[in-house]
């Protein structure tokens, strides 16, 4: 396998601006997935619907961050992506990109989106 030695290991981490969605917590089975052309001869497995409340949209910044304050609650949360959404993340209960709101609290996640990486 050839190596590229002007890319490093682990490669880049480019930040984005992304629409960030926050559903209700959603089961990934209950969601509608499928793989959809984002260019042509491009395809990427994004979710078509998501079966729950979209509670909230935030734009990250150009570094890639965003925050948004939120009831306490248990959300899961996506990225738009060419009229879609993404996540890459399930936990063992089948929730898709969990993120917990605690009374009080802050909740930090990273999202990786990867769904045209290369590893």
């Amino acid at each position: 396998m050839p190596t590229y030695p002007e890319y490093p290991p682990g490669g880049y981490i480019y930040p984005v601006v992304r629409d960030v969605c926050i559903f209700d917590r959603v089961l990934y089975d209950d969601v509608e997935w499928s793989y959809v052309e984002i260019e042509p001869g491009i395809y990427a497995y994004l979710a078509v619907d998501v079966p729950a409340s979209l509670i909230e949209v935030v734009k990250s910044d150009d570094n890639g961050h965003f925050e948004a304050e939120l009831a306490p609650g248990m959300y899961s949360v996506f990225v738009r992506e060419h009229g879609y959404y993404y996540a890459n993340l399930v936990d063992n209960g089948g929730y898709v990109f969990p993120a917990t709101v605690r009374e009080g609290g802050t909740t930090e996640i990273e999202f990786d989106i990867t769904y045209m990486a290369t590893f």
